[in-house]
């Protein structure tokens, strides 16, 4: 594989046509057929932006990411061995394995947007937090289905895991050290884990002093404050690289999984920053650049600038193909489905500008993604204003 990190950079002024390219010679291998892949292939765009521009750190990362092929393997050679069975525990894992990407995504969220004022015992206490948020919340659900996967390849069984510890699950893992320890000390996460939940350090301005073990065998180690915030970063990639190579599994089965008896009855709590975000990401790929969201008046409006290389009105009809998308992350989440029964775009100029917007009825929207209206009837709900002049409040 050619080094993506060389080839790729995040650059508004690539084409949809660069990031395909790219895309393709990432994820198609990962792919049982060119139609699956060419079906999820805007996922695939989002993910693959996502993990360079806000994951890619440094060396470390870089070299992980190419390990999501050998993860990947563990789930194929399972499907390989006995598809029917693996299909029904991807099935039963399913709704907890989705809510990680709620969890992660609303911690991060909450978390403060300028971290520069921070004192260095404040510092080193958020990047305790982020590791045992990340570890119980996200990476253990993630690892326990991996651990599932990579046993049945040995035995043929599915485990139980309730008599097992995080830590017996991750001890009992061969061969993927970069997937269970940290590469500065080789502690195993669910160590960290134990470390960050109990408070088992001591932050001097000098070093921070970590202990973790069992009562009767308790260790010790001193790092400094630059290793622990490594050590932060480390373990939120490989929760993504882990989190990606189950994604790549997931979509190649998912046709199979969602036709399943045992998916009728789950209800799924997608959040709408979730589902936006994604949306956000396509829109940087195809020239937009994101400036807000509002939320007023029951009306749910997405700022964006114009568009590169393009004049207010093909802006602005182009941003409208966005409305059935936003309508759905909507409705799709609980706590947003009733707040909201109109929808807004505004096009803004350079100097925040609004030049152009359009507006709809919520429902409309949904109306034609469950196929109730058609396109014409769409269209004809969506009312639009060019060259306003008026300054974005």
């Amino acid at each position: 594989m050619h080094n993506i990190f060389e080839i790729l950079k995040y650059d508004s002024n690539l084409t949809i046509d660069d990031y395909n390219q790219v895309t393709k010679e990432v994820f198609f291998k990962y792919f049982k057929d060119e139609s699956t892949f060419i079906k999820n292939n805007e996922l695939l765009r989002t993910e693959l932006v996502n993990y360079i521009k806000y994951i890619t750190k440094n060396e470390k990362s870089e070299k992980l990411f190419e390990k999501i092929f050998k993860i990947f393997k563990i789930f194929n050679d399972a499907i390989l061995k006995d598809k029917s069975n693996v299909i029904k525990e991807l099935t039963s894992n399913l709704l907890t394995i989705s809510k990680t990407d709620s969890l992660y995504l609303a911690y991060y969220i909450r978390q403060p947007k300028d971290i520069s004022s921070y004192s260095q015992r404040e510092l080193a206490e958020y990047y305790f937090d982020v590791i045992g948020y990340t570890l119980e919340s996200c990476y253990k659900p993630r690892i326990e289905l991996f651990y599932k996967m990579y046993k049945f390849n040995q035995n043929g069984i599915f485990e139980n895991l309730t008599s097992k510890t995080f830590g017996d699950i991750l001890n009992l893992i061969d061969n993927f050290d970069e997937l269970t320890k940290d590469t500065i000390f080789n502690i195993v996460f669910s160590q960290w884990r134990n470390i960050a939940e109990h408070k088992d350090f001591d932050i001097t301005k000098d070093n921070i002093q970590v202990r973790y073990g069992q009562v009767n065998n308790r260790k010790n180690e001193i790092m400094s404050h630059s290793q622990l915030k490594e050590i932060a970063f480390y373990i939120n990639h490989v929760y993504n690289v882990l989190r990606l190579a189950e994604v790549l599994t997931y979509l190649n089965y998912i046709d199979e999984i969602m036709a399943s008896d045992e998916t009728k009855n789950i209800k799924f709590d997608i959040r709408t920053e979730s589902s936006l975000l994604h949306i956000i990401h396509n829109l940087q790929t195809v020239g937009f650049k994101f400036h807000s969201f509002d939320d007023k008046s029951n009306i749910f409006t997405l700022n964006l600038y114009m568009k590169l290389n393009n004049d207010i009105q093909e802006s602005i009809i182009h941003a409208s193909q966005l409305f059935t998308k936003i309508a759905i992350a909507i409705d799709n989440d609980d706590f947003q489905q009733d707040r909201f029964n109109k929808l807004k775009i505004n096009i803004l100029d350079k100097n925040d500008f609004i030049v152009a917007n359009a507006i709809t009825d919520l429902q409309s929207c949904i109306d034609f993604s469950f196929s109730k209206i058609d396109m014409n009837e769409l269209i004809e709900n969506i009312k639009f204003q060019i060259d306003i002049r008026e300054s974005l409040e």
